[in-house]
């Protein structure tokens, strides 16, 4: 039967005070504390703390690990099944008792895999609702003690998540500069391609939406090539996507419609989601380059299946129509079509998606010249935010819509 950590602490103490030939008082003397504290510890009624432990350590002249070799092993088979508690009980919904377990299991004195999997674990929870100002809090509590983790690779694993969540909460700059960090942590290790590749994806998708194109190509042409040496169909198609975006973005339509075929190909064993992504992207770029019965077949496909399975792009669908519309002057449509558009949003969703709603709408009654304070308003909207992103490209071009012609807009968008 294993004995109690603290038993196991208290008779190390003993025997190392032995070895060097002192009594009790004696190291009591040495460490400024009482006899019966140290007669406490060895006879397992009480455990030194870290910082005490250290000290006995250091008069009894041993390596701290000597003390905490079998407790520590100990506390991390304790760890390991509260953890699989925790995970259990939050996997049948039950977050609250499952965040009591976490909580124990942080009190642990450990190794940092299992205090780095019990952060990850409430971050993603915590992202999984929505919740971004608790999953910012919880990282807040524990930043101090996670920029001390040793092993780089737990380090990695942090520096993503931490990425992740400041993409949701939409602070690019913020999300650029973990993924940077993640890299540098991987960066070199032939076992991490695939992990370095999810990297560069990553951080091409958050310099396209601060408007670093540029730097969005460099590092998704990276990505691809680490990609192919893992052979990954859906992370190749990911990657492809997001160089077709970035074309997209600098107006090259023809090697944006290519990467972007590329990427469908890549996902056509993968679900359907991902594949209606890559089919929306398709859509938007046949518009751009004037093939308009291609567009409407692909956008059509899209719309049908995001109806009741994808808020988000059944979202883009229709600002795509009410783009459509704009551009053949029909602006009652495109409102219509905006309106929808804003219904099938959730509350907490894309900020970047708002501000091209509000900024068609402004467009629309700035065109129809029916409601010039409407046209400011709707403006001025899309302006605030895009600011709040910070995408400040996007923001002056909407800020300043009222001194554009339809022609300008359109090319715009």
């Amino acid at each position: 039967m294993r004995k109690e950590p603290w038993k196991v602490i208290g008779e190390k103490v003993r025997k190392a005070r032995r070895e060097i030939g002192i009594s009790q008082q004696q190291l009591a003397g040495e460490m400024v504390m009482t006899r019966s504290y140290i007669s406490m510890v060895e006879n397992g009624h009480t455990i030194p703390s870290e910082q005490t432990l250290e000290k006995l350590a250091f008069h009894l002249q041993k390596p701290v690990h000597y003390f905490q070799g079998e407790a520590r092993e100990y506390h991390e088979v304790v760890g390991a099944a509260y953890l699989r508690q925790a995970e259990q009980l939050i996997g049948q919904g039950n977050a609250e008792d499952g965040f009591v377990w976490l909580d124990r299991l942080e009190q642990l004195k450990m190794d940092d895999y299992l205090w780095v999997k019990a952060f990850l674990m409430r971050i993603d929870f915590w992202i999984s609702k929505k919740q971004y100002d608790q999953a910012y809090h919880c990282y807040m509590e524990r930043k101090q003690y996670l920029e001390k983790v040793g092993d780089r690779l737990l380090r990695y694993d942090v520096q993503m998540k931490v990425a992740k969540l400041y993409f949701r909460m939409e602070r690019f700059h913020d999300s650029i500069a973990h993924y940077q960090q993640a890299i540098q942590l991987v960066k070199g290790l032939k076992s991490y391609h695939r992990s370095i590749a999810e990297t560069y994806t990553f951080l091409g998708t958050c310099y396209i939406r601060v408007g670093s194109v540029e730097d969005a190509l460099s590092v998704y042409l990276s990505a691809f090539e680490c990609a192919k040496l893992e052979g990954d169909e859906k992370q190749l198609g990911d990657i492809s996507m997001g160089i077709g975006k970035a074309y997209l973005h600098q107006k090259d339509y023809v090697k944006a419609k290519s990467w972007t075929e590329t990427c469908v190909g890549y996902y056509q064993h993968q679900s359907q989601k991902d594949q209606m992504a890559a089919l929306f992207n398709l859509a938007a770029i046949e518009r751009k380059l004037g093939n308009l019965d291609s567009f409407r077949d692909m956008l059509a496909c899209c719309t049908w299946y995001a109806r009741k399975r994808d808020p988000e792009l059944f979202s883009k669908c229709l600002v795509e129509i009410g783009i459509c519309h704009f551009i053949q002057g029909e602006f009652y449509h495109t409102r219509q079509y905006c309106e929808r558009a804003l219904e099938s949003l959730a509350s907490g969703d894309s900020t970047y998606l708002r501000g091209e709603i509000y900024r068609l709408l402004g467009a629309g009654y700035l065109v129809e010249e029916r409601d010039e304070k409407l046209a400011y308003f709707f403006s001025q909207a899309s302006a605030d935010l895009f600011r709040r992103i910070p995408l400040p490209a996007e923001a002056a071009f909407s800020n300043q819509l009222l001194q554009k012609s339809k022609a300008e807009i359109i090319a715009f968008m």
